[in-house]
């Protein structure tokens, strides 16, 4: 398993590509309601529908969360892309046994610092935004080993085309903390995000 390297000047020349990247194709980034903030780590987990979907908790991070940002890739994809781990990002081989326990530990330890975000792909590939959200084995089990002063979100995304030629991302949070079942929360939050897009709720926020 493969340890985020975090720097400085990768973060600033990216936050710079990724700005003008996101506004090429997208019109908007809008926050429905308002998350959980506090001091505590957070233990972020996300759907996964896109190939954006790791920008997009980046993003979500750096404008709303504020915390140092990591996120749990593929080995072998942070092998072909490792920019990303100057970044945050930390590899995971889920074939190899050991690379999967020192993965988890290192989950664990990053739980204990308050200044930390670990963003986590509990479906552990990229479905449709419409199917039914699956766990991948050993969710439940991580979140239940996480500091207890950490605090578990989850981030549903959600993108729309409307009467803008770029379509917008939508995104809204809720907290996990008090609840047993997470495909049941996003699920909720899935119906919540669409009502409020529908509905032109009032608590949405423009944030980039």
């Amino acid at each position: 398993m493969k340890e985020a390297k975090h720097n400085t000047l990768a973060k600033k020349v990216f936050d710079i590509y990724l700005h003008r990247l996101f506004r090429k194709h997208f019109e908007s980034m809008i926050l429905v309601g308002l998350p959980p903030l506090d001091h505590k780590p957070i233990f972020l987990m996300q759907n996964h529908h896109s190939w954006w979907d790791g920008f997009f908790a980046y993003i979500a991070n750096q404008k709303i969360l504020q915390k140092k940002f990591h996120i749990l890739m593929l080995e072998d994809q942070l092998k072909k892309y490792p920019f990303f781990n100057k970044l945050g990002a930390f590899g995971i081989n889920r074939e190899n046994p050991k690379s999967i326990l020192n993965t988890i530990n290192y989950i664990l330890n990053l739980s204990l610092v308050n200044n930390n975000l670990i963003t986590f792909y509990p479906q552990g590939d990229i479905f449709p935004s419409y199917s039914k959200m699956e766990l991948m084995k050993g969710t439940y089990q991580i979140l239940k080993k996480l500091s207890p002063d950490c605090l578990k979100l989850l981030m549903y995304t959600h993108i729309e085309y409307g009467k803008n030629k770029l379509p917008t991302l939508y995104i809204m949070f809720a907290d996990l903390s008090n609840h047993e079942s997470i495909e049941y929360d996003f699920e909720q939050l899935r119906s919540d995000i669409l009502t409020a897009i529908e509905n032109e709720d009032v608590s949405k926020q423009k944030i980039l």
